[in-house]
């Protein structure tokens, strides 16, 4: 098989199938960091709106995450028709190929709606917890979700987050959510129309400048879509 030497590491060990180079250059782009999971490879390349680390660009780009199970699996198939992927430790940004397995869709999001509750619950508890009692032994030190997706253990004594406070983030967070929703539904839309101009013979180009979306948010959002829905 001839493959280009421009190609870099990532890119090249997918086309060549050659697991070991993955794993190392993977693991070289990470950080270390020690959850109760166990150790974390926390990813340190470009992210998506949603959190999910990625490699490649364009047609591409794909999932890091899923690239590691496909590789520790034996390269089975194509990636498209590679399963869903389960984070053990919970942590999106995590690409360590034992934190990584292979599950059916129905089997991922029920454990992630039920790890998501537990969160929230956790919260709320801990939110009454500082009311209650803010000099408890279980508010000095903890092990606490961040924004980011890497588990920390953070000291939880006098500096932490009165309800107000907490409730503003939160208050912050969904008004977030929501506008990432929204941008993701717009840019789903203009990739089906893009596709339906081009269906009824449309040039590429063409349809592009009609709608309104360059090649490249084009196509990224397109991988979205095959990567949520099997859209093709």
């Amino acid at each position: 098989m001839t493959v280009n030497a421009n190609l870099g590491p990532l890119e090249r060990a997918i086309q060549t199938r050659d697991t070991e180079l993955l794993i190392t250059t993977v693991r070289s782009r990470c950080k270390m960091a020690s959850t109760p999971a166990g150790i974390c490879w926390i990813w340190l390349g470009a992210k998506r709106m949603d959190g999910y680390p990625y490699i490649g660009r364009a047609r591409t780009n794909r999932l890091t995450h899923r690239v590691v199970a496909w590789a520790v699996c034996g390269w089975v198939g194509k990636l498209v028709d590679f399963p869903h992927v389960h984070h053990v430790c919970g942590i999106p940004t995590c690409v360590n190929p034992v934190h990584l397995v292979p599950t059916t869709a129905l089997i991922n999001n029920i454990e992630r709606s039920t790890r998501n509750a537990l969160l929230r619950r956790i919260e709320k508890l801990t939110i009454a917890l500082v009311e209650l009692a803010p000099g408890h032994p279980l508010l000095i030190a903890g092990w606490e979700a961040v924004d980011s997706g890497l588990i920390v253990e953070k000291r939880l004594g006098g500096s932490y987050q009165s309800p107000r406070a907490q409730l503003r983030r939160m208050e912050s967070k969904a008004a977030y959510e929501n506008g990432r929703r929204k941008n993701q539904a717009r840019r789903f839309q203009q990739v089906i129309e893009v596709d339906s101009l081009v269906a009824r013979g449309h040039a590429k180009a063409a349809a592009l400048a009609e709608i309104g979306i360059d090649r490249t948010a084009y196509y990224e959002w397109r991988s979205r879509m095959r990567e949520a829905f099997g859209y093709n």
